[in-house]
């Protein structure tokens, strides 16, 4: 027995051994701390972002970084208090990596931080004017970007995943003054084309969006729901009825097989 117990200790010994070489090659005094998550509020993502700042500068590194999501809309539109991480790209590295895993450790952050999984849910119809510049104090060796508010809100209907995107697709639908669902699934269309999504996928992401326009302005969203000056403009005013009733016609069962419904405003009038 007691031989089992020293072969154990030694064993014990030997991975301690092993897990201090590989923190040292990282450059860590430990590994990072397993915490819970922690909401990022502005002003903590702003210090992590200037902490990260400091160290790629150490290191002579410079990049450039893209924002999407919660820390989007925290950072740039003050919509919410806090979110739990930051979705960002940046060109992959591992000294990058390793950077935000020291800055993590230093300030007590999540595991996670600052994570490039919003990757697979990117539209590979943006352009370089869907993003817009963020500007952050005392930022010198990171040149910082968001999603514009059209790009973020096609990818929070789009992704649709319950209450904090819902929030932020009514918030958004508001900063871009969409009034129907005609003009909000032609700027979803503009970023994640409808044959490419699939039809299963599509057909979520229009009810996801028809949600957030029916919060804000009613379950029927009318022409008596608008404003006075889109009631007075009779070529609004008939492009809204036929959005509306198209919207009825491709919904029943008997109809949505025959036809895809229109895009674009443009098909949807000849299509009348």
């Amino acid at each position: 027995m007691g031989k089992v117990r020293t072969k154990i200790k030694a064993k014990k010994t030997e991975l301690n051994t092993i897990n201090s070489k590989i923190i040292s090659k990282a450059k860590l005094t430990k590994l990072p701390k397993m915490v819970n998550p922690k909401l990022l509020s502005k002003d903590k993502i702003i210090q992590a972002l200037q902490e990260l700042d400091k160290n790629l500068g150490r290191k002579n590194i410079r990049i450039e970084m893209a924002l999407f999501g919660g820390g989007a809309m925290v950072l740039a539109f003050n919509t919410r208090q806090a979110t739990l991480d930051l979705d960002a790209i940046w060109p992959e590295s591992n000294e990058i990596t390793l950077a935000a895993m020291e800055v993590g450790e230093k300030l007590n952050l999540p595991l996670g931080w600052l994570n490039s999984t919003v990757q697979a849910y990117l539209s590979n119809k943006a352009k370089r004017k869907d993003f817009v510049k963020l500007k952050i104090p005392k930022l010198k060796n990171i040149s910082l970007s968001m999603a514009s508010p059209s790009y973020l809100l096609a990818m929070k209907v789009m992704a649709g995943r319950g209450e904090g995107d819902m929030e932020d697709t009514v918030k958004l639908i508001k900063k871009l003054k969409i009034k129907n669902k005609t003009d909000g699934i032609k700027l979803l269309h503009n970023f994640f084309p409808r044959e490419e999504v699939g039809e299963e996928k599509w057909r979520k992401a229009e009810r996801f969006l028809e949600s957030g326009i029916e919060e804000i302005y009613g379950k029927k969203y009318t022409l008596k729901k608008l404003s006075l000056d889109i009631r007075d403009n009779p070529k609004i005013k008939f492009r809204v009825f036929l959005g509306n009733f198209l919207d009825e016609f491709y919904r029943k069962p008997s109809f949505n097989k025959i036809k895809e419904k229109p895009v674009n405003l443009k098909n949807e009038e000849n299509a009348f």
